[in-house]
Formats: C-alpha cells, structure tokens, sequence
C-alpha cells in the first residue's frame, strides 16, 4: 500500500511505502512510467512525479533448494564401499613389500604360520590357508628352492610330507615382516595410537560376526592362486 505526501501535479510528488516494499519495478508501458510494487498487476502512475522514494531494503532472493545427492554420490561414502577401497588399496601396498622381499603375501603367511606354529604337515598348511594341494606346492616350492623351508616325509606315515621352517626362512620372515609393519605405519599415518586401537576393535568385531570363515592371510583377502 502506498500513500502520497502531496498531491499537485505540478510539484515533485513523494511516494511512501507504509510497508516494507519485497519487489519494485520501473516499467515503461503505454504513455510513461509506472512503478509496479509486488503482484504483477499493482500499479502506480507516476509520469509526473519524478521524485519517487522508496524503501531500499529489498528482500533477498530465495536461497534455491540443494540438489539432493545422487546414489552414487550417497553410496561412495559408505561404510562397506569404503572398507573395500581402502582394503585394496591396503593390500596393494602391502603386497608391493611382500614383492620385494621376495614374496607373495600367501607366502608371507604360510612362512608366518610354521614360524608361530612350528612344524606341519602340507595337508594342514592347506586346510589353514584353504588352499588346494595343488596350490600349495607352486607356494612351497620356490622358498624349498631358496632354502626358506624343507620338506621331509613323516616317519610314522610316509605318505605325508612335514614342513620346516629353516633358519634362513625365519631371518628372512623378520626382516619383511618389519617392512611391512613400516608399510602400515605410513598407511595409518593420519591416525594416532588410540584411533588405530579403535580401528582395528572394530575391525576384529565384524570379522568376528561373519558368518563365512575369513582368512588368515596378513596382506588381505587372497589374490590370484599362487599369490
């Protein structure tokens, strides 16, 4: 609504706003200028007041709706996928130490089973890693070459083969087993101590309430057979 202080046609006439005015518009339409203020159809004739005031505080655009995410916008940040990503690019790294030592990370973990375990036979070092007999010799046989491992037939059952872990094969298990632990070191670099302890509660958990068996594999799932 509007009021006019004056009313000659004469003089310079003040238009008032007696509220708060949220749209002005200058048009030209027809024979002069009109001022429209609000709906489309509000107008004044102001072709000869020339002095015109109005309210300068204009109410500010409407601040448009945010976009709603998309699914996989929503999905790249959840919980499983980034356990998988974060996962491969884990083993990724590990397995790079593992390759240079030598090894491959199904290596790395038969040498740590007969290390904490001593002595097995091939059946049970397959039954462990659950791998195929099969597999498990393409394993054993380049570190029975390099004289990490030796192999002897049980005396009370020849048809079973026992496996060692020799003194080469420890000394070469610790210096990987170090290098990895550096590798993880650098991976967890943006954790401190007391988030890496939480990290890995909660990782141990749901490991825990699989309900398929999980591996015992250090460098991750398994990769391709002989890896």
């Amino acid at each position: 609504m509007l009021e006019r202080a004056g009313s000659s046609r004469h003089r310079p006439v003040t238009v008032r706003a007696a509220a708060p005015v949220a749209v002005v518009i200058v048009d030209v339409v027809g024979a002069g200028p009109f001022v429209r203020i609000g709906g489309p159809q509000q107008y004044s004739d102001i072709h000869d007041c020339p002095d015109i005031v109005f309210p300068t505080m204009l109410t500010p655009p409407p601040t448009p709706l945010a976009t709603p995410p998309g699914v996989l916008d929503e999905r790249v940040s959840s919980a499983g996928l980034l356990l998988a990503m974060l996962g491969r690019q884990a083993m990724r790294q590990l397995r790079a130490v593992h390759i240079e030592h030598g090894l491959s990370p199904r290596q790395f973990q038969l040498l740590g089973l007969l290390h904490d375990r001593g002595a097995m036979t091939q059946r049970e070092l397959g039954s462990v890693m659950d791998v195929d007999p099969s597999i498990l010799v393409t394993l054993l046989n380049p570190l029975e070459t390099r004289g990490y491992v030796s192999r002897q037939r049980d005396p009370s059952d020849r048809r079973r083969h026992i496996v060692n872990l020799s003194s080469d094969g420890a000394e070469h298990l610790t210096q990987a087993a170090r290098a990895q632990s550096e590798a993880e070191d650098a991976f967890f670099a943006g954790l401190d101590g007391d988030q890496r302890d939480q990290l890995r509660t909660l990782l141990l958990i749901l490991r825990n309430t699989l309900d398929g068996p999980v591996t015992e594999d250090c460098a991750g799932t398994p990769g391709p057979p002989g890896e």
